[in-house]
């Protein structure tokens, strides 16, 4: 799912080239209707705690 990109910039009050890379053919992803510049909110949970992280990447 693509995320509102002033959104998380401002949330984390970043700009776009600080955030880790995805290329848009990668296999977790490629199925997306995603473009170049998207922002993608990766979401993991964690076994042990249950707890669900959100991690973001720009698609490149």
């Amino acid at each position: 799912m693509a995320v509102h990109l002033l959104q998380i910039l401002k949330k984390y009050n970043t700009k776009e080239k600080n955030f880790p890379k995805i290329m848009r053919t990668d296999p977790a992803i490629k199925n997306l209707n995603v473009k170049e510049g998207d922002i993608i909110e990766i979401k993991r949970k964690v076994l042990t705690t249950g707890e669900t992280y959100s991690y973001y990447r720009v698609v490149v």
